[in-house]
């Protein structure tokens, strides 16, 4: 028997939503701030900043971070963030959920909690 070759040709498959809308979580350091923006402004992903609202916009402006156009939710702290952010994935008010600068555990207790259904 012959074998044949295949070769697969790549596909660009259309994007559903181009700019994904994506919880951040507690985005309060630069680092943590700068993503979600950079990625905002290349549309990318239409970012929900979730935190304490004036330590956000205290690193936007010490570090020149353009918030314009940009939602943000107020949290009291990075648990309360986290939950939030959790919440508005599970309510289907965001797509995505993307971690600022809480502690991985922080976020991912959040994530895993039976009270919050996203369990897979």
């Amino acid at each position: 028997m012959g074998s044949t070759t295949r070769t697969c040709q790549p596909r660009t498959l259309p994007l559903v939503n181009p700019r994904a809308t994506t919880a951040v979580a507690h985005p309060c350091d630069k680092e943590s701030l700068k993503g979600p923006v950079i990625a905002f402004h290349e549309g990318i992903i239409e970012p929900i900043l979730v935190g304490p609202e004036s330590r956000i916009r205290g690193v936007a402006e010490e570090f020149g971070i353009d918030l314009h156009g940009i939602r943000i939710v107020n949290a009291k702290h990075s648990h309360d963030a986290a939950a939030i952010a959790v919440s508005l994935v599970r309510t289907g008010d965001a797509e995505a959920l993307m971690k600022g600068s809480p502690h991985t555990d922080e976020l991912m207790a959040e994530v895993v909690a039976r009270a919050n259904s996203m369990r897979t």
